[in-house]
């Protein structure tokens, strides 16, 4: 699972309500689709992409921005995983005192809010389609190991703009 945050200025009051909850139904409903006893992996991309080569007011820059890349809270890893045995990656000494309980589940789910929590300051020229083929292009290396060839995939938009990417920036 690939989830695409919009992270600009006018996404804090979404990126605050973005439930733990998520986690748990994603898992009923892998469960029900007969993909539970699958690995699960979930990523954090920002839309902030960068306006290269153009220059832009505001928070965005022509480097690049997150330019697709796994995005994690501190202590967590790249990217948050559950097994079939219902074990997670996410370490029990971090900083998510759910996991500590061996409750995979909700240690998961308290992670993923932490994860998808990445502020405001992204660039205003959303791009979240550019940012998931960023992510998930295996040419570009840029998250290697997320995407397996074996895997569903599903890519999630959580956004309250128009996507900005274009073929040809002209």
């Amino acid at each position: 699972v690939l989830v695409v945050v919009d992270n600009s200025e006018s996404m804090g009051w979404a990126q605050s309500r973005l439930p733990p909850d998520f986690v748990y139904g994603l898992l009923d409903t892998l469960s029900k689709v007969g993909a539970s006893q699958s690995d699960l992996r979930i990523g954090v991309v920002s839309t902030d992409v960068g306006t290269a080569p153009y220059v832009a007011s505001g928070n965005c820059d022509t480097s690049g921005g997150d330019d697709g890349r796994l995005q994690r809270a501190p202590g967590l890893p790249r990217w948050l995983s559950l097994s079939p045995l219902d074990q997670t990656n996410v370490d029990p000494e971090g900083p998510v005192a759910a996991c500590a309980w061996h409750d995979a589940r909700r240690c998961l789910a308290e992670a993923f809010k932490l994860q998808a929590s990445l502020g405001t300051r992204g660039c205003g020229y959303e791009m979240p389609f550019e940012a998931a083929w960023r992510a998930l292009d295996p040419a570009r290396g840029t998250n290697p190991g997320f995407l397996r060839e074996e895997a569903l995939l599903l890519v999630l938009f959580v956004t309250d703009e128009d996507d900005c990417s274009v073929a040809r920036p002209e």
